[in-house]
């Protein structure tokens, strides 16, 4: 399945990082929320050079699991970026992050 946010096609979204690749790129932090049709709302946008081993160890996964508490699933998709540069890709995390208002940062 892809999904788009802003200019930017993503992978996913993975129920688990497993499914991902240890790329670069930015990924983004969903919750499904089991109650409402499945929707899923965007918790966080990360960027990083391994993104799947950035996705399990980052210090936001405590406010990743807070905010989809009690409504549905934590997931994860991935754009990956392997040319791109690390400004490059932080020039992205900013763009969706002004884009959309994602509550953990």
């Amino acid at each position: 399945m892809s999904l788009k946010f802003g200019t930017y096609d993503f992978e996913g979204p993975y129920g688990s990082t497993r499914q991902m690749y240890d790329k670069a790129g930015v990924y983004i932090v969903l919750c499904k929320d089991i109650k409402v049709d499945a929707r899923y709302y965007l918790l966080d946008v990360q960027e990083a050079d391994k993104v799947m081993t950035h996705a399990t160890t980052s210090k936001n996964v405590v406010c990743w699991t807070k905010g989809c508490h009690g409504i549905g699933t934590v997931a994860v998709a991935v754009c990956y970026m392997e040319k791109a540069t690390k400004e490059e890709r932080a020039k992205a995390v900013k763009y969706l992050r002004d884009l959309y208002d994602v509550p953990c940062k």
